[in-house]
């Protein structure tokens, strides 16, 4: 009896060492991603350097464009506090990136007419004028106080009212006046 409970505590110590595993820090991907809890809410509003992005889609695509390495702060605001700042878009609640003042927080499209304008690339506007991707992203980090809304259209919906070149997308900026 005394060997077989030696024998059953042997096997667990070796089940038990065999769960551990050594992490290479520098072999995780350096990636951000944001999870609410319950999939069926509406997603928190997103907040970039005091912009407010109303658009979740568009609040998606911006955020998957910054480098983690730019991040200075992220900041949760919740209930009262995040509908008396941001009004009622934020009763989900708030998601406030802080990124650090420099021209490569946001991902930078190639140079070239052929990259701009190639068949997966989104298509945008400022004031209804059509805006190549490069001035919108330069308009996104120079005057990102003078924007007062993005919308983001996709679909039927962008090809019904921009013509065949908006059937990638179309992202609106509309600026304050």
């Amino acid at each position: 009896m005394k060997k077989l409970f030696t024998v059953i505590i042997a096997l667990f110590t070796v089940a038990i060492s065999a769960q551990i595993k050594d992490i290479d820090a520098n072999a995780i991907p350096k990636q951000m991603r944001i999870r609410c809890g319950n999939t069926n809410t509406t997603p928190p509003l997103m907040v970039i350097n005091d912009i407010a992005i109303k658009d979740k889609k568009v609040g998606n695509l911006i955020l998957h464009t910054i480098d983690s390495e730019k991040i200075v702060g992220i900041h949760i605001l919740k209930g009262e506090e995040a509908i008396e700042a941001y009004g009622e878009d934020a009763k989900e609640g708030v998601i406030k990136f802080h990124l650090k003042k420099n021209k490569k927080n946001v991902a930078k499209p190639s140079s070239t007419k052929e990259k701009i304008n190639s068949s997966n690339e989104v298509i945008y506007f400022a004031d209804n004028e059509t805006d190549k991707a490069k001035e919108f992203l330069k308009l996104m980090e120079q005057n990102s106080d003078k924007i007062s809304k993005l919308r983001f259209l996709k679909g039927e919906k962008a090809i019904k009212k921009y013509g065949e070149e908006a059937k990638n997308g179309v992202i609106l900026v509309n600026l304050i006046q």
